[in-house]
């Protein structure tokens, strides 16, 4: 549609409660409103807010200026008024998607903030719709980074030949994220002294958390001034995307360039908020402080460059000086709204010249569509990097065949060039969709949720990784006497649901499970796969808790398992899918039995270890408290216990704050008892890493069990991190302490050896680490640091010698089992368990990622065979 109203190009805001419409698109449009040489004028008409609120302190903040503008609260009105052109759409990321893709469905032009959506699935559509609409019709995204005054002075200064060619860059980003009402980032306090802090950004509501939210914005001026990301590569992401590094590869010209790139807005980051670029040549150096918008040119022998005039779009000194030789202070460059109005006008012009308002278009066009979704392509890649294990990963269309089509030159999404396939998948109709995909491909396929899995990845060809990322829901049934759950209270959740966000919506209704896994950020499908546990002799595994599971099979089917609806004759599916290794179907929900939120008081004390009597009665002190776990160091002759306590009943709700204990150290079990302010990680001794190992343990010391497996370093990182278990019956223990120490007592002396205890099994559960253990099992954990080069053989005496006990692997934990090692530990159950895989997969589409090569993963696939003798 176009303007006929002399010219203009008449704007409409959407989203104008938000805080960075305000604060930025607002003051921008109203300088843009005074241009008189554009060749065209713009005028802002009208105002949509989704609530009522948002409308007052829209109407409040916008003062005189907002006064005049029409107001909606209906967004169809919004799109069919004829005196509106363009929609300047600035809405929270998992929103403002369905709200770009209904304006181009109607005919309107839109400029949407960044990202272009939350993945590139979804801004494959929204090309596709842009690509579908009339040709009056223009999509631009803002990202102000692409104009920022800085990017284009530093992109200046490489043109100019300032370093020469560039051979390298590093990039730090940290900025912690405060509370709202706090200054969380530079400049990032408005008039009113409020914070966009974190707000609406909650972790999980969409792939990439933060990373996609403001590390896209540094991403894209690492193209502009280096091109195309080629692959991202040793990356790892914390926390869903709030902290992370990657290694990213570009082509400039003939030449491959690579970088490092570190993001964190962890709160609890520690040192110094840092947020800076610097890039390396054979004639020099760049350094941009974005925090303080410095910008620092030092030649080859150290000494400052003489400085470079700028260009006009990137002013290179304030009115104040140049603060000092080779520094140049580059002014109208804020954090939060610098390059924002150039970015808008870019846009208003992309929009004019579609519209027919200019004749020629005008320049490049900074601001496209396009642009912004290869942008969260490379957050895909930097993704798909973590998710397998630091793999290459590139963010190529043509070769993704399955992966959602759309533009840009074919499927859209994300190749690991040493790792499998990765397909995201964020409901039932997903997974459906994708198997049948896979099976059409030929391919094989492993299910995976958070992959906070130790055991190493599967590689096989033509294998796509399948990502359960969306099926985060829980409620809690009604009460039933005759419900199925001894506690009489039963919960159902989506298999992406992390065990956190699970205990939280445990919480609000007064419930908890009976015993957590101690690492919350596994998701529950995942936790569920690979049998995780908690440490109590009370309790059994979270399978012992699982009353029914929701599968999606090979043929695409989805039911729940209890009432019979897989297509199994062998009556005991629910008893192989408590425990599935992934290779029974799709987990995508499940149901649990849980109960009252009971108080707990934490102990610990030091107990001996020497003889096989000092065992069995550790096991006797550990069967007496609701949990109880052991910190032994190898080479020592004590150990310590680590307790918590059930305390009376009525003291559950004597505590009001969940998160911290009376005066007497009681606090509501909440799984965040396992590793607080005890008493027992003050006593353990240094770790026994080795003195060559010793200048590692500052970088690590964020690393903590309380955070689950540590941050992953990037490729010059000198250590590794890798963890194992292995579990026997509780009887056995005396054994297994007797075994360890003396095969690892004098060459692993001084590292730590964890011993957990899971109760006796509750239900029917095949290959769980308690399954045939009546009176419970006792697991040794590993969870050692060493030198890269190593990481793969330390843990293999360890694994020798609890393979000689015949102990049961954890399917979460990295390990290297001999052919028919698993029909020889699990007997009967692992045949059970192979029945009613080939029943419910007779095709073999689901991969076995928990075995570690291809004659382990035949001795489950055909364990009938095998099973000949028993340990």
């Amino acid at each position: 549609m176009m303007s006929t109203d002399g010219g203009d190009l008449r704007v409409a805001l959407v989203g104008g409660g938000g805080w960075f419409l305000q604060r930025a698109h607002a003051p921008a449009w109203q300088r843009i409103e005074r241009r008189r040489d554009l060749g065209f004028r713009v005028r802002v008409v009208a105002v949509y807010c989704r609530a009522g609120v948002s409308t007052e302190r829209a109407r409040k903040r916008l003062g005189a200026w907002g006064r005049r503008l029409r107001w909606f609260d209906e967004f169809d009105a919004l799109l069919t008024d004829g005196e509106v052109d363009v929609l300047d759409v600035a809405l929270p990321i998992p929103v403002q998607p369905v709200f770009v893709e209904r304006a181009l469905a109607a005919g309107k032009s839109v400029i949407s903030e960044k990202p272009a959506a939350a993945d590139p699935r979804a801004c494959a559509a929204l090309l596709a719709l842009l690509a579908a609409a009339p040709p009056a019709c223009a999509w631009s995204v803002l990202e102000n980074w692409a104009c920022k005054p800085g990017v284009l002075r530093v992109l200046e200064l490489l043109e100019g030949g300032a370093v020469g060619e560039p051979l390298s860059y590093a990039v730090d980003l940290i900025q912690p994220l405060r509370p709202a009402g706090e200054h969380a980032m530079p400049g990032d306090a408005g008039r009113d002294g409020v914070s966009a802090g974190r707000g609406w950004r909650q972790p999980g509501a969409y792939a990439g958390y933060h990373l996609l939210d403001v590390g896209v914005h540094v991403l894209r001026a690492l193209r502009v001034w280096f091109g195309d990301v080629e692959s991202a590569s040793d990356a790892r992401v914390d926390g869903g995307g709030e902290a992370g590094s990657a290694r990213l590869a570009h082509a400039c010209d003939a030449r491959r360039l690579s970088g490092r790139f570190r993001w964190s807005f962890a709160p609890d980051e520690r040192g110094p908020a840092r947020a800076a670029v610097v890039i390396s040549g054979p004639r020099g150096r760049i350094e941009w402080r974005m925090d303080d918008n410095t910008l620092t040119v030092t030649a080859a022998d150290g000494t400052p460059a003489p400085r470079a005039a700028a260009c006009a779009d990137a002013p290179a000194a304030a009115e104040g000086g140049e603060g000092g030789e080779g520094v140049e202070r580059l002014h109208a460059d804020g954090w939060v709204c610098g390059g924002v109005r150039a970015a808008l006008l870019d846009a208003a012009r992309h929009s004019a010249h579609i519209l027919g308002l200019l004749p020629t278009p005008a320049g490049a066009h900074r601001t496209a569509a396009v642009e912004a979704a290869r942008d969260t392509l490379v957050v895909d890649a930097i993704l798909a990097s973590a998710a397998a294990y630091g793999a290459r990963a590139e963010p190529e269309r043509a070769r993704a065949p399955l992966c959602a089509g759309g533009s840009l030159g074919g499927a859209m999404g994300t190749w690991l060039a040493h790792a499998p396939q990765r397909v995201v998948c964020a409901n039932e109709r997903d997974v459906a969709d994708a198997l049948a995909q896979i099976e059409r491909a030929g391919a094989r396929c492993v299910v995976v949720g958070a992959c906070h899995s130790w055991a190493p990845p599967h590689a096989g060809a033509r294998c796509a990784w399948l990502h359960v990322h969306g099926l985060r829901w829980a409620h809690v049934l009604p009460f039933s006497p005759s419900s199925p759950s001894s506690h009489g209270a039963l919960v159902r959740a989506g298999a992406g649901m992390r065990l956190s966000e699970l205990g939280a919506v445990l919480r609000a209704h007064g419930l908890c499970l009976p015993s957590v896994p101690m690492h919350l950020d596994a998701t529950l499908g995942g936790a569920l796969c690979c049998g995780s546990h908690g440490s109590s002799l009370v309790h059994g595994s979270l399978a012992d808790l699982v009353t029914d599971v929701r599968i999606v099979t090979a043929d695409g089917r989805a039911a729940w398992l209890h009432d019979g609806g897989a297509a199994c004759a062998h009556g005991e599916v629910l008893a192989a899918a408590r425990v599935s290794c992934g290779v029974l179907g799709v987990l995508v929900a499940a149901e649990l039995s849980v109960c009252p939120i009971y108080a707990v008081r934490r102990g610990a004390q030091r107990v001996p270890l020497r003889t096989a009597q000092d065992v069995a009665a550790l096991l006797a002190l550990a069967a007496s408290h609701e949990h109880a776990w052991v910190h032994w160091r190898l080479g020592e002759d004590d150990a310590i216990l680590s307790t918590l306590s059930r305390q009376p009943e009525q003291q559950a709700s004597s505590v009001a704050d969940p998160t911290a204990a009376d005066e007497r150290g009681v606090k509501p079990y909440d799984g965040l008892n396992w590793f607080g302010h005890g008493t027992a990680d003050a006593q353990l001794p240094p770790d026994g890493t080795g003195a060559d190992e010793a200048a590692d343990d500052k970088d690590e010391e964020a690393c903590t069990r309380a955070h689950g497996p540590p941050a992953r370093s990037t490729a010059a990182a000198r250590t590794a991190w890798v963890s194992s278990e292995y579990a026997l019956p509780l009887a056995r223990a005396p054994d297994g302490v007797a075994a360890l120490r003396a095969a690892l007592g004098e060459s692993h002396r001084g590292r730590l050896v964890e011993l957990k205890f899971v109760g006796p099994p509750q239900r029917d559960t095949l290959l769980a680490c308690n399954s045939g253990a009546p009176q419970g099992a006792c697991c040794f954990n590993v969870w050692w640091r060493t030198r890269a080069e190593h990481a793969a053989d330390v843990v293999r005496p360890f694994e020798v010698a609890m393979q000689r006990l015949c102990a049961t692997p954890h399917w979460g934990k990295a390990r290297a089992l001999p052919p028919g090692y698993v029909g020889r530990v699990f007997g009967a159950r692992a045949e059970r368990f192979c029945k009613v895989s080939r029943a419910l997969d007779p095709g073999g589409v689901f991969a076995q990622p928990w075995l570690t090569d291809a004659q382990a993963e035949a001795s489950v696939a055909n364990v009938a065979g095998i099973v000949r003798t028993e340990c």
